[in-house]
């Protein structure tokens, strides 16, 4: 079996499966919509204010903050107001729903679980963490330009795979049913504060040829910490080879001490 990464979109709760060639395997676990919306919507104000770009900008660099070092005070700032929190009986993690008055078009979720890196059998007396943010407008948007957005949240130029290969550049193919649906797959990069890998993940609308605007439009930032992804059998082997290494260290200080 391939190693993977926690498949962290398994929390979003919300029906219809992706399979995308191009997903990490940890995604193929995952039940996500992506997106439901038609991408023929109606007509509406797809354009952001000044203050409303600034207080996107805001709410996914907090997001980016919390994920790399656990910054939660800023975090829950920025986000607006928790309204809402969903969570599965026996599962530790929740999530979380925000509304922001400063972007009233945008649908803002933090999900949290059990930390991936303890390997306790017992999952449910393990710290909870951040695992994903994600921010979906409610009708896609223009005005927000993808290399600004990739330097403000410090992202590379390639995208890690589930054997930690790299691939340089991050466009991915889009497919039928929904050929516009363009996404953009990132590695976050490390900086001083840097406490775990992230990934993030832009999906953007591409406009139809003859359409009279032809920018393509913001729909959806995915923004989420690249976790190992272990079975109950891998956490046991981990505290296995954790124990060995544990005897072997007291063996040799004891003889040591002969």
């Amino acid at each position: 079996m391939k190693k993977m990464r926690i498949d962290v979109r398994i929390l979003l709760l919300i029906t219809g499966l992706i399979t995308h060639f191009y997903l990490t395997p940890v995604f193929a676990q995952m039940n996500i919509s992506k997106p439901s919306k038609a991408l023929g919507e109606p007509e509406v104000n797809r354009h952001l204010s000044v203050s409303e770009a600034n207080a996107f900008f805001d709410i996914v660099e907090a997001a980016m903050k919390l994920l790399r070092d656990d910054n939660a005070d800023e975090a829950n700032a920025a986000f607006g107001a928790r309204y809402a929190s969903e969570g599965e009986a026996g599962a530790p993690g929740y999530r979380y729903l925000y509304k922001s008055l400063a972007l009233p078009q945008a649908d803002i979720e933090l999900y949290t679980g059990a930390d991936p890196l303890d390997y306790s059998d017992d999952r449910s007396s393990v710290a909870v963490v951040p695992l994903s943010f994600r921010l979906r407008f409610k009708a896609s948007i223009y005005g927000i330009d993808r290399n600004i957005l990739m330097q403000r949240l410090a992202l590379e130029s390639y995208w890690v795979d589930s054997d930690d290969i790299r691939h340089h550049g991050n466009s991915l193919p889009s497919f039928p049913p929904t050929p516009q649906l363009h996404t953009y797959r990132y590695r976050a990069r490390e900086i001083l504060e840097s406490r775990f890998p992230v990934d993030v993940e832009l999906y953007f609308i591409d406009p139809l040829n003859g359409d009279s605007n032809q920018d393509s439009r913001l729909d959806e930032v995915l923004i989420y910490r690249a976790y190992p992804f272990l079975t109950p059998a891998m956490r046991k082997q981990k505290r296995d080879e954790a124990a060995a290494r544990a005897n072997a260290a007291y063996g040799k200080s004891r003889g040591g001490e002969q």
